[in-house]
């Protein structure tokens, strides 16, 4: 089970939390916000425990493996670089950054962290497959899609990998402690 810090309170950061519970996968460990009342309300909906308000203290719990970031993107940047620096892995809603400088620098430094660095996606039926030859065939980036499948009814939320490798699973299970 995947310990998870979400930052963010909005309705897209309420869609993934519902989706990561659901998956079995997650454990809603902790939330930031700049508020402490809008962390606890958001979070004890989904059992997290802890409601920080300061990143590098959010970034730096041990409680956490993974942090799912849902916060304005022009604030995307900075957060991931902050969790990479703490070894946390990291699911970024999308779009993950402003700008490829951006997301060189934060490629480098999960890469030298060894932390996984995936942009959250949702994908409309029958893309999946042109997806996954495109990542494929970027092999030098350590670089995996998290979808949300809304399915027949959009209440249904499903989380999903877009590679549904169970060795990929278990390495980041691995590495998440």
């Amino acid at each position: 089970m995947i310990r998870l810090g979400i930052i963010g309170t909005s309705s897209i950061a309420h869609a993934f939390a519902t989706a990561a519970k659901a998956s079995g996968q997650f454990e809603i460990k902790a939330v930031y916000s700049r508020n402490q009342f809008t962390a606890q309300s958001f979070g004890e909906g989904y059992g997290a425990d802890i409601f920080v308000t300061d990143l590098e203290k959010f970034t730096a719990l041990e409680e956490v493996d993974a942090i799912y970031i849902a916060s304005p993107n022009s604030l995307h940047f900075q957060q991931a670089m902050s969790a990479i620096a703490n070894g946390k892995h990291l699911i970024v809603e999308k779009p993950i950054f402003s700008n490829t400088k951006e997301w060189e620098a934060a490629f480098s430094a999960a890469k030298a962290n060894n932390v996984f660095l995936l942009e959250r996606q949702r994908l409309a039926s029958g893309d999946q497959d042109l997806l996954l030859d495109q990542v494929d065939s970027r092999d030098h980036f350590r670089y995996r899609m998290f979808y949300l499948d809304a399915g027949v009814h959009f209440d249904e939320v499903i989380l999903a990998v877009a590679i549904d490798d169970e060795v990929e699973r278990n390495e980041i299970e691995k590495c998440a402690g």
